[in-house]
């Protein structure tokens, strides 16, 4: 398949002063003393997207994505390497990026087009499409200094994507549009994917990643910490920014227990065969996993709450235990276990702790062998599989660390014969009803 982008080695040096005169202390005096340091935001990243795929490029603030995208769109110059591009590139790297604050909005189109390779007459043939996807109404004639965040976004947007590029580029602008502006973006993301054009996308939401990309980039520390597919990618990511991160201060728990369906249940595990000789469980070794290490998840169940029977298919409406077989390695003072269903584009459905129920449980000692039970009613959800991760952490809502938390613990299906659940809803309504009456 042709390549879109081509990226070889490609490094961004910057020189840091402690202070302004020490630049000019340098440049009058070049062969002397070197008042500078090196910062390098990108060091030798190499990568090919070919054309028609959607590549999502994720890691922290400061990590080097933006430097990059840059460097892609020619805004920048690498200190070494090359960058390779081929077909008609649209980015939206920055709010506002490209607009005169002077001009009116309208004024702006036109400017904007100009510096994409756009004619008058190419410009005036789409100007309705830009406007009426921005949206903006009598603002487009007013000038930009007066646009709020959201207006500035919309604009932007609109011009790049309807001068029908071959490649777009979008850095974490549509982080400030409201969430109709987004959908109505995503919307029109997803149609490019479709016509087979090419996508990169720089953002801190990993759910867009998963559900609109093909393959991501993580970037750390200005180098390629891992390539490959979105949802592996994702996965660790998300795996390496949560892995001993605790946040400050302390929040103590509830001692009121709500009224509630589901329920929490932890059990000492005994030295008897019998104990959870009914249980049906699963090894989770062969699962992905990261954590602290203070209590290791062992084997998870799935059943049925009056059977005990495993369940791998179910309609939803069911209620259903999901036990987690823990052996406690360190002493866990405030001891948090909970589950979560995600859909197979790594979508949270759903997540049951013992905090969201309102149940605090017991200190935990180090040695322990216990058995966490997990009871709640599955809700009713569109046709497809479904994964179930597991956690034990210790501390708060606002401030823990993961113990042990991994990600494919367990792989249910949902086939529901509903119309609703067979067209792919995420959730399928009960008790809905639909009348018809002749008007007058």
């Amino acid at each position: 398949m042709e390549i879109a982008i081509s990226v070889k080695n490609i490094s961004k040096s910057y020189r840091l002063y402690k202070a302004p005169p020490d630049k000019l202390k340098e440049i009058l005096n070049p062969f002397g003393r070197k008042y500078h340091q090196e910062f390098r935001a990108l060091n030798d990243v190499s990568f090919e997207i070919k054309k028609g795929e959607s590549v999502g490029i994720v890691g922290r603030n400061g990590s080097g994505k933006s430097t990059l995208l840059k460097l892609i769109c020619g805004v920048l110059q690498p200190t070494s390497g090359e960058v390779s591009v081929q077909g008609r590139v649209s980015a939206l790297l920055e709010l506002g990026a490209g607009f005169n604050q002077e001009y009116t909005g309208r004024q702006n189109v036109y400017m904007n087009g100009a510096l994409r390779g756009l004619t008058k007459e190419q410009v005036d043939e789409k100007l309705e499409s830009i406007l009426d996807f921005a949206d903006i109404g009598d603002f487009i004639d007013q000038s930009v200094k007066t646009y709020s965040s959201g207006m500035y976004v919309r604009l932007a947007f609109s011009c790049a994507v309807n001068v029908e590029p071959d490649i777009l580029i979008v850095d974490e602008a549509l982080s400030v549009g409201d969430i109709r502006f987004k959908h109505k973006c995503f919307r029109k993301i997803e149609s490019f994917r479709e016509a087979g054009k090419t996508v990169l996308m720089v953002t801190h939401d990993i759910g867009s990643v998963k559900s609109f990309c093909d393959n991501a980039i993580w970037i750390n520390n200005g180098k390629i910490e891992q390539i490959g597919k979105a949802d592996a990618v994702v996965r660790d990511y998300s795996s390496f920014m949560n892995y001993g991160l605790v946040s400050k201060g302390s929040v103590a728990l509830k001692d009121t227990k709500a009224q509630r369906g589901n329920e929490v249940s932890l059990v000492q595990r005994g030295n008897e065969a019998s104990f959870d000789a009914d249980i049906p469980w699963e090894e989770v070794s062969h699962s992905s996993s990261f954590g602290d290490g203070g209590a290791i998840i062992k084997r998870v169940a799935f059943y049925g709450k009056d059977d005990f029977k495993k369940i791998a298919i179910l309609e939803g409406g069911e209620s259903v235990v999901f036990s987690l077989d823990i052996e406690v390695k360190e002493a866990l003072d405030m001891p948090i276990v909970a589950c979560r269903l995600d859909n197979k584009y790594g979508m949270h459905i759903f997540g049951v702790s013992n905090l969201t129920v309102g149940e605090e449980l017991r200190p935990l000692n180090a040695g322990e062998r216990v058995v966490v039970n997990i009871e709640f009613v599955f809700p009713k959800l569109g046709n497809g599989h479904y994964v179930i991760a597991a956690a034990i952490a210790n501390g708060t809502n606002q401030a823990h660390v993961q113990q042990h938390f991994v990600h494919e613990a367990y792989i249910v299906q949902v086939i529901n014969p509903s119309v609703a659940a067979k067209m792919g809803h995420c959730i399928v309504l009960e008790q809905t009803w639909i009348s018809l009456m002749d008007s007058k």
